[in-house]
């Protein structure tokens, strides 16, 4: 169970209760961050193209960092993602069509990130580290689906072509061919993969 203060219309986690319900000890654990319909939101937004709907977030801990894991359904109710979200700094979100892709995106989204030190050791066996992507840009264009702005690149010497939305990486607008960048990516469909973390080199 998490605790969560409101102080107007912001609210924020302040700590969670977890009880062991066979002993029925009970601790407490101070840990600041987002709430779990901050997550649902969160996880909501890096797929609001297809517009799934979050459903209640898990508690789990992912190399000692506490970790919401949450699966996305469409209008039918099917599954068809799944996210893992820090609940610390929840912009730094994983997904995938399987629990596997998406928290091999959410180790790499950690590792990647300059808010977050975390041992590296600490991540060792939960992601492949050769599942990042070091390439050149050989061409990149932007695209308005919705009122927003996504971004179509194609790498040196790789014939997938990758997509994002502009709000992963605040350097987007600014890339352009002969850049070189490292990115981590969903499973490729149709020749088309959608890119979960971006690092411009």
């Amino acid at each position: 169970m998490s605790m969560s203060a409101a102080a107007g219309l912001y609210q924020s986690l302040v700590g969670f209760v977890l009880v062991n319900l066979r002993t029925k000890d009970t601790r407490y654990y101070t840990c600041s961050g987002a709430t779990e319909s901050s997550a649902m939101s969160s996880a909501e937004g890096q797929v609001q193209q297809m517009k799934y709907k979050a459903t209640s977030p898990l508690l789990l801990n992912i190399a000692d960092r506490p970790t919401y894991f949450l699966s996305l359904k469409d209008d039918a109710g099917l599954v068809k993602m799944y996210a893992y979200i820090d609940v610390q700094q929840y912009q730094i979100v994983g997904t995938g069509s399987t629990v596997a892709d998406a928290q091999k995106n959410y180790v790499m989204a950690l590792a990647s990130s300059s808010d977050v030190k975390i041992d590296s050791a600490k991540l060792s066996g939960v992601a492949d580290k050769d599942s990042f992507i070091e390439a050149e840009i050989t061409d990149i264009q932007s695209v308005v689906i919705d009122g927003n702005t996504y971004f179509y690149l194609t790498l040196k010497d790789k014939v997938t072509i990758y997509t994002c939305p502009a709000t992963l990486n605040a350097r987007l607008p600014f890339l352009k061919a002969g850049n070189s960048i490292k990115i981590s990516t969903s499973a490729e469909k149709d020749g088309v993969a959608e890119i979960s973390t971006l690092e411009v080199l």
